[in-house]
């Protein structure tokens, strides 16, 4: 008969000192577009707030920003400042401010000196004036929109005179001695 011998036998596989599974990669998430949102007054605390129980006539001036969320009828004037229109905000107004943010009703012209922004649950029944305008799906604008112009340059006015271009006459090369 056949006879097993100690060389016939397969080779045992090699120790392996155990060591820590590694942990697959987590798959990539799917690449979706970021979301940039301006920022908005009510998430800053140095906003003045005029909430929806609050109702002003007459003109409203300053130098801070400001969270209207409220009924408003007169003039807003704050060149120099934020002004946010919440979505419960009626405004029957001019509004001169440096950005304005829209997300209520404006009546009345919007002139804003850096950016005006028309969310998507915003109107404006007026016209805009501002270099940068961004108006999101949704909104409603009944107006006239103008871009481009910075506030300062639409209301200067054209001198009487034209300019005449400046002049560039060449200038002699000294002889070197």
């Amino acid at each position: 008969m056949w006879r097993k011998t100690a060389d016939s036998r397969p080779p045992s596989p090699p120790a392996v000192s155990p060591q820590p599974a590694t942990p697959a990669p987590p798959a990539p998430a799917p690449l979706q577009p970021e979301r940039v949102e301006a920022p908005r007054a009510e998430m800053r605390g140095d906003a003045t707030r005029v909430t929806r129980s609050i109702s002003i006539k007459g003109e409203l001036s300053g130098g801070g920003d400001i969270w209207l969320d409220g009924s408003v009828e007169g003039a807003v004037r704050l060149p120099g400042s934020t002004v946010t229109l919440g979505p419960n905000g009626r405004v029957r107004a001019n509004v001169n401010a440096r950005e304005a943010i829209v997300e209520g009703n404006l009546t009345g012209s919007l002139d804003a000196k850096e950016r005006a922004l028309i969310r998507r649950s915003g109107s404006v029944a007026g016209n805009i004036f501002s270099p940068r305008v961004a108006i999101e799906e949704g909104a409603v604008v009944r107006g006239r929109v103008e871009t481009g112009l910075p506030a300062d340059a639409r209301n200067a006015k054209p001198s009487a005179e034209p300019q005449k271009p400046a002049v560039v006459a060449p200038v002699a090369a000294e002889a070197a001695n």
